[in-house]
């Protein structure tokens, strides 16, 4: 009965307060609380296991209700703990008799975990902690994972699948960074950097399998999933030993063979996508450079017959015009070219990593920033012609940059999600407190 409350806490966060700890108990299977079901059977075990039949109480009734139960609690033998309803009423009074439940995040999980702090290892295998543990792992639930090490610290040496995969090796395998990133606060850190599973893959080898689909659908274009993918590699090479980077398998390949075979189809996916945002990109980018050449000798107002100077030379929105217009002339030009550079590039797997999207993000910056400058330059010269007729001025000059407007409202964010893939912070944390 412990194994339900704690593989169903594995799969999510922490709870933040005690009245969703309280529904999460309440809704298990065969954890069913005297007098809270439709029908009752021995030993208070509801006849009816279906979750309908039950009925959530309030957090209050529940906790004053548990006061006089968990008084029997401490009077059951340790078969009664493992096979009865009661499980939810002591967490119910550990949560209850706790008096910051509410600020701390972590209580509900100390709670669940003290119900087998004193089990045996046949218990523990019974009630399939470390499936749990595992679960945790491959969903990225590093709360869960150090508060049961913290326990009962064992588990952080014998808890493996059945391929002998461990929960930094699962991490990796699902790309779960926030478990992996637990390895750093591990005073011994190299010892699970040099294990090996049963196929003799190393940690560095779990890098180069194909990531879960889940993962990859998070991420925008394959652009960014093969950088992301080239992120996972480079972060758990450097975890692991110099000498573990050319280590065979059972099947006589190296982390980056397996990479290789692996990523093959996303990277020709990654090459694909973009040379086909390049290509599209760079008739923008031509179309700004010939308006704004062309704008360049076709000033708004003429020139001066006699002088050839321009009317307006020394207005000071034809002053705003011509450098508005020669910046995006300029831009637009230097967009161009990093597209064209983008479309001969080599796309090689280490390309992914900073070479391709720093051209991408030169080249949507330069872009957009002239495609701006190109709107400003059109109503600076708007407002020189018709400036007397500002009922006319106004809504041309919005009805011209509403389709301007919308591009960069579309390419925009793609542009924010390379920068911050590429330069930001990321996903991985080698800051990690001490622990267990």
């Amino acid at each position: 009965m412990v194994s339900s409350v704690i593989l169903v806490m594995s799969a999510f966060r922490v709870p933040k307060n005690a009245a969703v700890v309280s529904f999460v108990v309440l809704s298990l299977k065969r954890l069913v609380v005297p007098g809270f079901a439709a029908k009752s059977g021995p030993r208070g075990r509801s006849s009816d296991y279906s979750i309908g039949a039950m009925r959530v109480v309030p957090t209050k009734t529940l906790q004053r209700s548990s006061q006089n139960r968990s008084e029997r609690y401490k009077m059951c033998r340790m078969n009664d703990v493992l096979e009865g309803p009661l499980i939810p009423l002591y967490i119910a009074s550990r949560i209850k008799k706790a008096k910051a439940v509410e600020n701390d995040k972590e209580f509900p999980l100390q709670a669940a975990f003290s119900a087998i702090y004193k089990l045996n290892e046949r218990e523990i295998t019974a009630g399939r902690i470390r499936e749990a543990i595992l679960k945790a792992a491959k969903r990225g639930n590093p709360e869960f994972i150090v508060e049961a090490i913290r326990i009962h610290y064992p588990f952080l040496w014998n808890t493996n699948d059945e391929n002998g995969r461990n929960i930094f090796f699962l991490a990796v395998e699902f790309r779960q960074a926030a478990v992996l990133n637990l390895i750093h606060g591990l005073a011994m850190k190299h010892v699970f950097a040099n294990m090996r599973d049963k196929g003799a893959n190393c940690l560095l080898h779990m890098a180069g399998l194909p990531p879960p689909s889940s993962h990859l659908n998070r991420i925008s274009g394959a652009l960014l999933q093969m950088q992301r993918e080239m992120q996972w590699f480079k972060e758990v090479e450097s975890i692991i030993p110099h000498m573990k980077k050319e280590y065979l398998n059972r099947e006589n390949k190296t982390p980056r063979d397996l990479f290789t075979e692996n990523h093959r189809e996303l990277l020709k996916q990654g090459e694909k996508w973009t040379k086909a945002n390049a290509g599209s990109c760079s008739v923008v980018a031509a179309l700004v450079a010939t308006i704004t050449f062309a704008a360049a000798f076709t000033v708004p107002g003429g020139n001066d017959q006699n002088k050839g100077y321009p009317i307006f030379l020394h207005k000071s929105l034809f002053v705003l015009f011509m450098i508005s217009n020669a910046t995006s002339l300029f831009s637009s030009t230097t967009s161009l070219l990093i597209f064209l550079a983008l479309l001969n590039s080599r796309y090689a797997e280490d390309d992914f990593l900073k070479s391709l999207p720093s051209k991408m993000i030169i080249g949507l910056s330069t872009m957009l920033f002239s495609l701006a400058n190109m709107m400003l330059a059109f109503c600076a010269a708007l407002f020189l012609t018709l400036k007397s007729q500002a009922w006319i001025v106004i809504p041309v000059t919005f009805l011209g940059c509403v389709p301007v407007i919308f591009y960069i409202w579309l390419q925009f964010p793609l542009l924010i999600e390379i920068i911050i893939s590429t330069y930001g912070p990321g996903i991985f944390n080698r800051n990690v407190k001490r622990w267990p």
